[in-house]
């Protein structure tokens, strides 16, 4: 767009002095990027692209409006920062789907043709005229400059992949080229081990165990996190939204919800800085084996999911920053009450509209926790402690429905955490404090058990990725530590995690925790250093010969299509029919081999110039008629009535006596004609 308004001045004229296509194009390049403002999520990135692409944008205007020299160096500039970030890029696909892989690719090869295509806009544009080498201008200085856009390039790419040779690793991988041979190393025997309580699969049966809620006596590794922290309630999703029968569900507006599944260009920041009292900035490191994400409250920045196949089912690896409270039940601060606003601004979380037939229930039992003239903090404490007779399950269930939580509070006072989370936060909102249900899954030290502490031993030995934290860092995740619990908002303090089962009276019986630990044996992928040293260039010279070859492609479905606009349409009584019929035959005749016109050449001048290279005596005199014709129709202005319209006749009865000869010709000029892109450009 840049280049091709290069030739008006922009400055003076200004953007709606501009009229029909110049003006299409600035409303077309301006109006779409401005589209995904709609998403607030993403403003921080559009604002960033929109500087970066308007600086691109006057950057490439400058230097051929002004042929200013220096400016080539930034334009080299801008594709080479691009080109980093791709390279960022293509190790944060948080996807097993390979269609993802393939844009990637996609977007590398795009680079390297736009790159290309600008170094040679940029020579064609600064080649020295006549006029202006009669001057005694040189055209070498610019002749220096496009070679520079291309060496530089060149190192480049050579400096990425051989001083980065995890670079090399994944771009390898995500274009799909690796044939590396895969092989068993450590990580157990894949048998029980003596006391029965840790357990190995191979990896590439592990299947999806880990999306499993436990069977039998074993729990399944989902994920390891490595946090200073002891505890962290990792937040799946959030269940704002409330239904007077089916209880609490899946908040839709809710911003954090989109964090688990949303794919990070790059670091994802939260716009809305907290200002909360009592919150702790966490620094926590995921190693999962789903790849939806899971971050503690309140998170502050999440890197992009980085995807490795290579320590399967492990795959996923993320880290976030989490500004966490260092409030629970126990040190819960009295708080104050909501004012006009914030009433108004929870209203979602303060609705409790329960079904008339579990009124009743709620309403007596919330009047024997006796709230009245407490403050928030006592009242969420009160409410937790009110469970103190009920017997908590260890389980998971998805069933939240209001009928359940009353039979909950009146029934047989047993259930698992679904049950007391779903409960407290309803409780809550009747005693007017905003209340929502989280689920996640909850890293805690004293969820660990000697099989746990085993089990990260055993996955440490093999990914590298663990070996940067200590073990007493390093928390099993499994699929027993799926959990829901509630958060509560206090003014001044925020939104808070709370344990709901913390007061009941303990699980009876068989404790899934307890359960056999098992664990994946990780495959790891056999990696030659030497090897990776040189790979990143087989990877470039494949990137390049791809493109080549996409570039090639279009050239020919580029004239393909404009052969067949011009030769195609309707007959029209006028000039530009006409021209549009000439310059197929001009295209005709250059794919067959005649040389391209030369621009101060006329239509007759270069049918006489084109007869030696012509291989049918009918044809060279058809195309002199036909040339004859055109510049009739062309520059003669003054006709008698129904004078233009035989003149035109004539022209196509020409035009139809060259095609039936270019038909005639034989099998070596039809290939050539065929295979050749000449003059597809004039």
């Amino acid at each position: 767009l840049a280049y091709r308004l290069s030739g008006t001045d922009l400055f003076k004229r200004g953007f709606f002095s501009f009229k029909g296509g110049n003006r299409r194009k600035i409303i077309i390049a301006v109006i779409f990027p401005f589209l995904l403002l709609v998403n607030p999520s993403y403003y921080s990135y559009i604002m960033f692209s929109a500087v970066f692409s308007a600086s691109a944008f006057l950057t490439t205007y400058l230097l051929f409006r002004f042929n200013t020299v220096f400016l080539s160096f930034v334009e080299s500039l801008f594709f080479f920062l691009i080109y980093y970030r791709l390279i960022g890029f293509s190790s944060a696909l948080s996807s097993e789907n390979s269609f993802y892989s393939y844009i990637t690719a996609f977007y590398f090869i795009m680079l390297v043709l736009s790159y290309f295509l600008i170094s040679v806009f940029y020579y064609r544009g600064n080649r020295i005229t006549p006029e202006e080498r009669e001057k005694g201008l040189s055209s070498s200085d610019f002749k220096k400059e496009y070679l520079f856009m291309i060496l530089f390039f060149s190192l480049f790419s050579a400096a990425v992949f051989v001083f980065l040779p995890d670079g090399s690793r994944t771009l390898d991988f995500i274009l799909n080229f690796s044939n590396e041979k895969v092989i068993a190393e450590g990580g157990g025997s894949g048998v029980e081990d003596e006391d029965g309580s840790l357990k190995g699969v191979p990896s590439d049966r592990w299947g999806n165990r880990s999306r499993r809620g436990g069977s039998g006596n074993k729990q399944y590794a989902v994920m390891v996190v490595a946090s200073k922290m002891g505890e962290l309630y990792s937040a799946w999703d959030y269940l704002g939204s409330f239904d007077s029968s089916k209880g609490f569900m899946f908040s839709v507006n809710e911003p954090l919800n989109s964090l688990r599944n949303e794919r990070f260009i790059e670091n994802w920041i939260n716009p809305d800085f907290p200002y909360d009292s009592g919150r702790d900035i966490t620094g926590t490191f995921y190693l999962s084996a789903i790849p939806e994400r899971c971050v503690p409250y309140l998170p502050f920045m999440i890197e992009p999911t980085v995807y490795d196949p290579s320590i399967s089912p492990f795959s996923y690896s993320y880290s976030s920053t989490s500004f966490i409270s260092v409030y629970n039940a126990d040190s819960v601060p009295d708080g104050r009450e909501l004012s006009e606003n914030e009433k108004n601004e929870f209203s979602e979380y303060l609705y409790s509209e329960i079904d008339i037939k579990y009124r009743d229930v709620f309403k007596t039992y919330i009047d024997s926790l006796k709230l009245d003239g407490l403050p928030p903090g006592k009242r969420i404490k009160k409410i937790l402690k009110g469970f103190q007779n009920h017997q908590y399950e260890i389980g998971y269930d998805e069933n939240t429905s209001v009928e359940k939580l009353s039979k909950f509070l009146s029934g047989d006072l047993t259930g698992d955490c679904t049950e007391f989370s779903n409960t407290a936060a309803l409780l809550g909102r009747i005693a007017g404090i905003p209340s929502r249900v989280v689920r996640g899954y909850l890293a805690s030290e004293n969820l660990q058990t000697p099989s746990h502490t085993r089990g990260i031993i055993e996955l440490q030995k093999n990914i590298e990725a663990l070996k940067n934290y200590p073990p007493e860092e390093l928390l099993l995740v499994t699929t027993a530590h799926k959990h829901a619990w509630t958060q509560f908002y206090l003014p001044d303090y925020g939104w808070i995690d709370f344990e709901t089962t913390g007061f009941a009276i303990p699980p009876a019986g068989m404790n899934m925790n307890d359960a056999q630990v098992v664990v994946p044996i990780i495959r790891t992928v056999e990696r030659n250093e030497k090897k990776n040293y040189v790979k990143g260039f087989i990877v470039v010279i494949k990137l390049l010969a791809v493109s080549a070859f996409l570039f090639i492609v279009i050239l020919y479905l580029y004239k393909f299509l404009k052969l067949l606009y011009l030769s195609k349409g309707r007959y029209k009584s006028d000039r530009d029919y006409a021209v549009k019929r000439y310059k197929y035959i001009l295209l005709k005749h250059f794919l067959s081999g005649y040389p391209v016109k030369k621009k101060h050449m006329t239509p007759v001048e270069y049918s006489i110039a084109a007869s030696v290279k012509d291989l049918s005596g009918k044809r060279d005199e058809e195309f002199r008629k036909f040339s004859d014709l055109y510049t009739e129709i062309l520059y003669r202005e003054n006709f008698a009535e129904g004078e233009f319209v035989k003149l035109l006749d004539s022209y196509n009865i020409s035009l139809r006596s060259l095609h039936n000869e270019f038909r005639k010709t034989g099998l070596r000029e039809k290939a050539a004609s065929l295979l050749s892109l000449r003059g597809i450009f004039y």
